[in-house]
């Protein structure tokens, strides 16, 4: 490329003994140049690569290995959205939050019970138990255990007078540290009963320090969660390239957060309950915007059908009800339904459906983050107001009555 070439009106090693007269510069014919020339060799060669690259990178090419096809399957990109419904700006995930206010309430409720239940307060305990008509609350396995908002339950349990119950109190047996031979000790206890005074109030205000804490916890086992998402599908393709059974993940190890509520374990397995319910229920709604006619398209009712056949997730299912439900609609087989005439077979992939699940529990869980965190980090003095304002509401209702009354 270095080379120096010959005008064509130089004669320095021309043949003719007499030089060639030169032709005028609009009459000259372009020559290439050896630049010229390398430039287009590797621009045909650049072309060739990418050619090469795409064709390489399409998807029939990945299918010709079972072990690609298995990667592909790990991952589902959801189709583009039409336009005019179910995108991420019609998404409003604030309609949710009640769902985990309740939670955490009655989480602390239940912790506010074994607490009690362990400083032998059984009174005090029952009475928590069943306040507001919720019996059986300290032994159910739940995200909806609450019945009620809240704030009014809260603002009750903290209103609430002091109550005096009657309690049983057995005594002089010869159990009680008595020595069997002594003739002084009763064999039967003597039991009678006595007075003890319950406060509510003070109950609510435990409550509340509780439903804080747990607040704390929640915070970080949601990232947890997020990340048992994100292997998911790696321990399901190993599962099926080892033709061996899928295990779900383990219980949370409580042992390294010694600070934490001691029932934070359940806690966790109820979290990820609760997160997938309104994730599928989020799923689901994404779906119903998807649909350009009066029709749900068939994904959506397959998707509804089998979450109705699971309770809706919803009520005591035992420990591990999340998990299953997951296992259950990626062991299912793929459909393959018939449409009109003219019209494509619509293909129902489960793997594909609970991605989409999957990706909107990752929204769910950071914007569960983002509540806890913006939103009233003391709720203990947001309660309290709440109940302040509602006395002083109540208050100023019965003056308005009595000087209505004074008037008549």
């Amino acid at each position: 490329a270095g080379r120096q070439l010959q005008r064509p009106d130089e004669s320095a090693t021309s043949k003719s003994s007499s030089p060639r007269p030169a032709a005028p510069r609009s009459q000259r014919t372009p020559r290439p140049t050896p630049y010229r020339a390398m430039h287009s060799h590797v621009l045909i060669l650049l072309l060739s690569t990418a050619s090469a690259v795409a064709y390489v990178s399409t998807p029939a090419r990945r299918l010709a290995s079972p072990r690609a096809a298995v990667d592909m399957s790990t991952r589902y990109r959801p189709p583009r959205r039409r336009a005019g419904g179910g995108g991420s700006q019609d998404r409003d995930l604030s309609r949710h939050n009640k769902v985990i206010e309740r939670f955490l309430v009655q989480r602390a409720v239940q912790t506010q019970i074994y607490y009690l239940e362990q400083a032998r307060d059984c009174p005090s305990a029952n009475f928590i138990a069943e306040f507001m008509d919720h019996a059986g609350i300290d032994t159910f396995h739940g995200f909806d255990g609450l019945r009620v908002e809240p704030e009014e339950y809260i603002g009750h349990l903290l209103s609430s007078p002091p109550t005096t119950v009657q309690v049983r109190v057995s005594y002089g047996a010869v159990s009680w540290r008595g020595s069997p031979g002594n003739p002084y000790l009763n064999k039967e206890p003597k039991q009678q009963y006595e007075d003890f005074t319950i406060y509510p109030d003070r109950i609510g205000k435990a409550v509340l320090k509780i439903r804080d804490q747990i607040a704390r916890e929640v915070r970080e086992d949601l990232n947890r969660i997020a990340a048992e998402d994100d292997d998911l599908w790696v321990k399901r393709r190993v599962a099926v390239s080892e033709r061996a059974p899928f295990a779900p993940p383990p219980p949370l190890d409580t042992s390294c957060f010694p600070d934490s509520t001691p029932t934070r374990r359940d806690t966790y397995d109820l979290l990820k309950k609760l997160t997938l319910h309104v994730s599928v229920k989020q799923t689901l709604r994404d779906m119903s915007l998807e649909r350009t006619g009066d029709d749900l398209l068939p994904q959506h009712l397959w998707l509804e059908q089998v979450f109705a056949q699971s309770g809706f997730l919803a009520g005591d299912q035992g420990i591990g009800a999340a998990d299953q439900f997951l296992e259950c609609v990626l062991d299912k087989d793929i459909k393959l339904l018939s449409a009109g005439d003219g019209e494509q077979p619509v293909i129902i992939d489960p793997h594909s459906i609970v991605n989409q699940i999957l990706d909107c529990r990752k929204l769910i869980t950071s914007h569960y983050r983002d509540h806890l965190a913006g939103e009233r980090e003391d709720d203990h003095d947001y309660y309290i107001r709440k109940q302040l304002e509602r006395n002083l509401a109540s208050a100023l209702e019965v003056t308005k009555e009595r000087s209505d009354d004074e008037e008549r």
